[in-house]
Formats: C-alpha cells, structure tokens, sequence
C-alpha cells in the first residue's frame, strides 16, 4: 500500500529536503554556470537543458533519500496498469491541456482587464519550454535534454511529491477530501496555469487513491507534457519561429485568441466526463 510508503513523512520535512536540494543546486550552477544567471539567453543552450535536468533531478533523487522508506520501484509505484489502461493513462494529456487551455482563458481572460500586470508576470512571463529551432548537435542535445526532463523526470518528481507524500500524509491527517483538495490547491498554484491544473491534480489523486498506485498519474503527467513537447514540435516542422514561439505574448495577442478556449472545452470536457464515469465513479476511489 502507498500510504505505509509515505503517509508517514511529514510535508514540512519534504519540502525542507526540497529546498535544501534547490540551493545546493542553484549554488551549484552558480559556481560553474554563472551566465545562466549573468545574462539572458534568447535561444536555450546545452548548459540550461543539463542544469535544468540536474535540477529536477537531484531534488527528486534527494527527496526520495531522505524522506522515503526502502523499498522496491514495484512497492514505491504501486500495482501497474495492462496495457490498455496505459495508453488511456497516456492519451488523457490530450484533454488534460484542452481544459488547461480552457481554464487559462476563463481565469485569466477577464482579469485582463482588471489586473493585466498580474496577468503578465504571473501567467504570460512565465519561463518558455526550453526547446531550440535549429538543424545542429548541439539543437538536438539540447532538444534531446529538454524531451528527457519535461516528458520523464518532472512527471515522476511531481508526482512522487504531490501524489505520493502530500496526498497521503493530508489524508491520513485531514480526511480524504481534504487531502485531495488541499494537496491539489497547492499543485496548481506552483504552476502558471491554475484552474487546469487543479482539475487534473484532483482526478490523477482521486486515480492514485482508486488504484492504490502512483503509475496512472505518472502516464497521464507524462502524456500531459509530452503533447506540450508534440504541440512545439509541429509548430517548428511547419516553419513557426522558435524564437516567436518562445518570446512572451501580450495581453493583446493573449485577447485575441479567445477562440481557443471553446475548442479546449469541446475536446476536453467530453473525453475527461467519459474518464471520471468509467474510471473514478464505476466503484468508490474513497474509503
């Protein structure tokens, strides 16, 4: 069971392990990468791709350390899907961004106008996905990185943190609804899009707490990301500019493509209903 695995672990104690594993990383950039804080680089490089897997992963490694019990990938993951529960795992990221687009657009379109500064710095100014428009080595090293870190070592890291420690010690402490809106609240708001990503942090806990099982979120968070991956890809194939693609929208630009949020609603609405009602409600997830 996952929650004789990490129910135990104080949430204080991981994110203190987490930050003591940031530091030493940012100190650790710092001392032999000092112009990935020195300058600002219009195109990402082979310094910010490793630095940035190194980051996510040596937190994730160092929380595990220190904050987890000895045990197997098979008792630390929990049961694994068949096949076919896999792939739905993996294709749920398609309405899983469909309603983080909606969401993005329903939050934020409106406090455009009340609080465009806000919207800029927290939503439209966030760090783009650190891909490089280019037919060289050092593009697909640097690609190669990228897809690695954003598509593999985030979602494990997340979802071992949120899913794993958090869920199940605001659980055990709080109740079951609780701990799956509290720990779902605080997994949105680390990311800049916060109504999408509430609603798929509240259906990957309620999957892990029905399965008893970290795989499913993982294959949804790792399908979630990779579409992100496939969406950047295809834009470049068809002669988009990276280099647009990766620059900071306006408030303007961001207006302008209202039109997006009815396409999100019509893709993802529908498909996530049909998940909810065959895969969370055809029995009781909760005790």
């Amino acid at each position: 069971m996952l929650s004789e695995i990490y129910a135990h672990v104080r949430v204080r104690r991981v994110v203190l392990v987490a930050a003591l594993g940031l530091i030493a990383i940012l100190l650790f950039g710092l001392m032999f990468w000092p112009d990935l804080y020195l300058s600002e680089f219009e195109e990402p490089g082979i310094e910010l791709a490793l630095f940035e897997l190194i980051l996510y992963g040596f937190t994730g490694l160092l929380i595990w350390h220190f904050c987890g019990r000895k045990c197997g990938i098979k008792e630390m993951f929990g049961p694994w899907p068949n096949r076919r529960e896999a792939w739905i795992y993996l294709t749920l990221g398609i309405p899983m961004i469909s309603i983080g687009v909606l969401g993005q657009y329903l939050l934020f379109g409106p406090l455009s106008y009340v609080a465009p500064t806000f919207v800029s710095e927290w939503f439209l100014d966030t760090p783009p996905t650190p891909f490089m428009g280019a037919y060289s080595l050092e593009a697909i090293l640097v690609n190669g990185l990228a897809v690695l870190n954003i598509a593999l070592v985030v979602p494990i890291v997340e979802e071992i943190v949120f899913r794993g420690f958090i869920l199940h010690r605001w659980r055990e402490k709080y109740g079951e609804t609780k701990g799956i809106v509290l720990s779902s609240i605080v997994f949105s708001i680390l990311h800049s899009e916060i109504l999408g990503s509430f609603v798929g942090a509240v259906i990957v806990s309620v999957l892990c707490l029905r399965t008893h099982s970290l795989v499913g979120p993982v294959l949804i968070h790792i399908g979630n990301n990779f579409v992100v991956i496939l969406v950047v890809l295809l834009f470049w194939l068809m002669g988009g500019d990276m280099a647009e693609l990766l620059a900071s929208s306006t408030i303007e630009e961001f207006r302008s493509t209202w039109w997006l949020a009815p396409i999100g609603a019509i893709i993802g609405i529908p498909w996530l209903c049909w998940f909810v009602k065959t895969r969370l409600l055809a029995s009781s997830a909760l005790r």
